[in-house]
């Protein structure tokens, strides 16, 4: 074999290696995007809500970014956090993967190379329980739970993880050894369903509707009491300032925060293509 030959198929090797350790660990090499400069196409660095500003051409402008948001969410001090944003921001794959590094805990390698890897410093990581906890994983409905919350959960967590009901109605589980464990629920399941339980982090994808999505809330919100844990909703708002959105995003408490994700700033879909639909 030539020396090339050699090099090629080393190379080959240890491609398939990490592609191996990607697949078993995908938490640890996933990276929250931050929007990329239109004229110089590098990415953009926060410098205050909401503006960015560019390292090649230092332009600045207000741009929304996936991993500043996370950043913000996991503030230290933060009860409630709202990620508001359309189709295709990423609004729900980021708090995908907060969901996942609160169950496995602040001390897993995994959520150690995430939170590194995404520039998360100590003072973020220790918003997250050591050991890991029980997070509620809340959608509209048992539907929308299988099609769209447990798959984005399943991109992130360990391949070793357990299932439980995963392509099921009612409630799924995922569990990982040595850590904690998310329980897919679902607002239909009315406020009884969220009675008992103490949990670390409870994450409604959407909006919970009508009045007794008020109470659903209102519910799971006791659940965090013993653990101090905190609640977070990834939304696209479609019915105005509902009750619950008055509340808490039109008039924030000290201890909420609230940011937006722009679909235009996902550097992980063609914006040309997204233009052309909003402008619909």
């Amino acid at each position: 074999m030539s020396a090339n030959s050699q090099l090629i198929a080393e190379a080959t090797a240890a491609i398939h290696r990490l592609n191996q350790i990607k697949r078993r660990h995908p938490l640890a090499f996933a990276v929250l995007w931050s929007p990329d400069c239109l004229a110089c196409c590098v990415s953009m660095d926060e410098l205050d809500y909401p503006r960015h500003q560019c390292p090649e051409c230092g332009v600045i402008e207000a741009r929304t970014s996936q991993r500043a948001a996370v950043a913000a969410l996991l503030t230290p001090g933060v009860r409630r956090g709202w990620l508001m944003g359309g189709n295709r921001s990423g609004k729900s794959q980021g708090m995908a993967q907060v969901a996942v590094a609160f169950a496995l805990g602040r001390d897993h390698p995994n959520v150690r190379l995430w939170a590194d890897r995404n520039g998360f410093g100590p003072e973020l990581l220790q918003t997250i329980p050591r050991g890991g906890c029980t997070v509620w994983a809340v959608a509209i409905d048992s539907a929308d739970s299988r099609r769209y919350l447990r798959p984005k959960v399943a991109e992130y967590v360990p391949s070793d993880a357990f299932w439980r009901n995963r392509g099921g109605d009612g409630e799924a589980s995922v569990s990982v050894r040595g850590a904690g464990r998310i329980v897919f629920k679902n607002c239909s399941q009315g406020r009884d369903g969220f009675q008992g339980d103490s949990i670390g982090l409870c994450w409604f994808d959407e909006e919970p509707p009508g009045q007794s999505g008020l109470e659903v809330v209102t519910e799971a919100d006791f659940r965090l009491v013993d653990t101090a844990g905190r609640m977070l909703f990834s939304m696209t708002p479609l019915t105005g300032w509902t009750p619950l959105l008055k509340q808490n995003v039109k008039s924030p408490s000290a201890d909420s925060v609230v940011r937006k994700l722009d679909s235009l700033d996902n550097p992980h879909i063609p914006r040309s293509e997204m233009e052309v639909r909003l402008a619909k």
